[in-house]
């Protein structure tokens, strides 16, 4: 009798895994792309603070810092993403882009940023708690 339940109850998980684990697929995760720029001179720093996802920076020849975001939700779809928001603030010499997040929830949101800045202008990455942030010349 004992070993019916035990065979049922497994039985029983094993169906809950199977139906659960194609749940979130590479499929099911909803995403948005945007970009923006900004003029930068030699010698502008650019603060980073993105604190859920990688930032890839290369420098060009051109005179202007290029933004390229890509958040990407694995819970929730769209509605998560439109909590998260990219801030720029730029002021003399100086800008910050900023990933701001809700106070509670979403997270289940990642972004990963790239960044193309001028020769001259520093970067620098001032807030990581899960992220990889990956410099090139």
């Amino acid at each position: 009798m004992l070993k019916r339940h035990y065979k049922a109850l497994l039985l029983f998980f094993f169906l809950l895994y199977i139906i659960f684990s194609g749940c979130i697929t590479k499929d099911s995760v909803e995403t948005e792309e945007s970009t923006s720029s900004f003029n930068a001179s030699p010698g502008t720093v650019v603060y980073v603070l993105n604190t859920n996802g990688p930032v890839r920076i290369n420098s060009w020849d051109g005179s202007t810092v290029e933004i390229t975001v890509q958040k990407k939700a694995y819970v929730g779809g769209k509605e998560e993403l439109e909590k998260i928001d990219i801030v720029v603030t730029e002021s003399n010499q100086k800008a910050i882009i900023e990933t701001t997040y809700p106070l509670y929830g979403s997270e289940s949101v990642t972004v990963d940023m790239e960044l193309k800045v001028p020769k001259g202008v520093v970067v620098k990455i001032m807030e990581t708690i899960r992220n990889d942030a990956d410099i090139a010349t």
